[in-house]
């Protein structure tokens, strides 16, 4: 894989920054998602689900009721964040990037899962907070991201002083 200044690899032959073509037949961004997807499911059933129910007669309807209304906050939240991962990893990024973006996805989903599932609740919370400020992070220090947004600016200024 060869990189360039910005960091950027051309692992399938793009140019930095272009559209990524499809690796293998299954776009990155898909592959994104299935791994966030896949931590979640295997979170739950790690969790098992005697365990859920079990945790769920302990806290109560009323109690269950706030958590599983926090849950579907933070779902919305997540997807908020794991969209613009998604629309970041359309375009070519070296392994660093895709790995770490990852690694911050299962972290969220992984929490997320947790949280739904009612048990492991200070878990829950630090692994989907960690995930999310990672990702933010990662999304603040992407220098496409970057470019991108700094592009946007300013053709909107361009556009407000006409």
């Amino acid at each position: 894989m060869a990189f360039d200044a910005t960091g950027f690899g051309n692992w399938d032959d793009g140019e930095p920054g272009q559209p990524a073509d499809r690796r293998g037949g299954i776009a990155v961004p898909a592959a994104y998602v299935g791994v966030m997807v896949a931590a979640a499911v295997a979170t739950l059933v790690l969790i098992g689900w005697e365990r859920m129910s079990a945790a769920a007669d302990a806290a109560g309807p009323d109690l269950t009721r706030l958590l599983l209304a926090m849950a579907a906050t933070k779902v919305a939240l997540v997807g908020a964040v794991a969209s613009a991962v998604v629309w970041r990893l359309s375009y070519v990024a070296d392994r660093r990037w895709l790995l770490s973006y990852c690694a911050a996805g299962v972290a969220m989903a992984t929490g997320l899962a947790s949280l739904a599932g009612l048990t492991a609740m200070a878990f829950a919370a630090v692994a989907m907070h960690s995930g999310l400020i990672a990702t933010l992070i990662l999304l603040h220090s992407d220098p496409l991201v970057q470019r991108r947004l700094k592009a946007l600016l300013k053709r909107r200024v361009e556009r407000a002083r006409r």
